[in-house]
């Protein structure tokens, strides 16, 4: 059973709450956190209500504080650090198609080598494969959609036309007359 905030004086539950708070975790997180230790979970409104204590506004705001410092939480320097990431993987696959052009699709440089022991004693060998680096294609797509959402050209598409129900739509059927 969740308890209120005045059932609890026990400093260890007040220090998890207010870790977990300052983190930016939700009501759910901080009940998860409790029971891990073994205490008893809070009402979702007490929890909120610790939001306002000052001790939780002056950590979450030294975080916020850190988190622009670091720059991660300016647009542009997260931008900026994303456009670097996109050139390191983009040297990569130079790097790999200058190294790779004898082997079919290896001057691409989206082939990943890998080296394989085929046999045992004395006919063990090593045999080299290539495959498509599918993660590395995918972290470069997922690095250009965060660009892109970061300079506002990109965005989801919703349906707000009927809150996510099914439409019929009748193409060339007057729906009147039949």
């Amino acid at each position: 059973m969740a308890l209120p905030y005045e059932h609890s004086k026990d400093p260890e539950t007040i220090e998890i709450i207010e870790r977990c708070l300052i983190a930016g975790k939700k009501w759910q997180a901080v009940n998860e956190a409790l029971e891990a230790a073994g205490k008893q979970p809070m009402v979702r409104q007490t929890i909120y209500a610790w939001m306002k204590r000052p001790n939780v506004v002056a950590g979450r705001e030294e975080v916020r504080k850190r988190i622009l410092e670091d720059g991660y939480g300016d647009r542009l320097k997260r931008k900026a650090k994303l456009e670097n990431l996109i050139k390191r993987m983009d040297r990569v696959i130079t790097e790999r198609s200058a190294t790779m052009g004898d082997v079919p699709g290896g001057s691409s440089g989206l082939l990943a080598e890998d080296v394989k022991g085929v046999g045992s004693g004395d006919a063990a060998r090593e045999v080299k494969l290539y495959r498509v680096d599918t993660s590395l294609i995918q972290q470069m797509r997922e690095t250009l959609k965060q660009i892109a959402q970061e300079v506002g050209e990109w965005t989801e598409k919703r349906d707000i036309t009927s809150n996510g129900e099914a439409v019929k739509a009748y193409i060339g059927v007057d729906i009147d007359n039949v």
